[in-house]
């Protein structure tokens, strides 16, 4: 059975699970390179959420959003748009 495609931080996140499972194992006594394998991963990862959330606030800062009102985010939550061509169809 293959395991369906995930995103590439999906595979990181498996990485620190199973390192650090590796290192409640007998498998690995005093293996010091399983820990600083998973220190590595996991320093890695908070580094990256970081620079997601600067990326995240520098983004809102250089463009606020437009407030959506009830009517417009039901019609885009149903899939309505107020396009005058939708699907290849024209709605004059």
């Amino acid at each position: 059975m293959t395991r369906p495609h995930l995103h590439p931080e999906s595979h990181v996140v498996d990485r620190i699970g199973m390192t650090g499972y590796m290192m409640t194992t007998d498998a690995f006594p005093d293996a010091k390179w399983v820990e600083e394998v998973h220190e590595a991963l996991a320093n890695a990862t908070l580094g990256l959420v970081l620079l997601h959330v600067l990326g995240v606030l520098v983004s809102d800062f250089e463009r606020p959003a437009q407030p959506v009102d009830a009517t417009q985010a039901l019609n885009l939550s149903a899939g309505v748009s107020n396009c005058k061509v939708s699907r290849g169809r024209s709605f004059s």
